[in-house]
């Protein structure tokens, strides 16, 4: 399988990898198709993602597509974030292989559900 050089440059120089310390909200998500199992981490402030990371146990699309959806949370407020698309992703790494699709899928959920946890706590 050949990968974009934006693909490479995110797998091997992820901008927003590891896990946001005193984190608002953490969540883990895992792949139902592959088993790949990703981290996000955010905090809030001022209404607004002011800072998103994420870990991933996955191939080097999942960490790509992990690096490029924190990226795009990241100043937005919730409910602009909520609608990240997998097709965002695809934009931000390049073109994602059909047989891969499915980790974009993965990294927008992973946001999502971080999202609604966030929405859950208590204020």
């Amino acid at each position: 399988m050949v990968y974009s050089e934006k693909i490479k440059q995110r797998f091997m120089n992820p901008k927003h990898r590891g896990t946001v310390k005193d984190a608002d909200v953490h969540v883990t998500v895992q792949s139902e198709v592959c088993g790949d199992e990703i981290e996000i981490s955010f905090n809030v402030n001022d209404g607004k993602i002011s800072k998103c990371m994420f870990e991933s146990l996955g191939c080097a699309i999942s960490v790509a597509t992990c690096d490029v959806i924190c990226e795009l949370a990241e100043g937005k407020t919730l409910e602009e974030a909520e609608k990240l698309t997998k097709q965002d992703i695809i934009t931000g790494v390049g073109d994602l292989p059909t047989v891969k699709i499915h980790c974009g899928d993965l990294s927008a959920k992973g946001l999502r559900k971080a999202i609604d946890e966030y929405k859950k706590k208590p204020k």
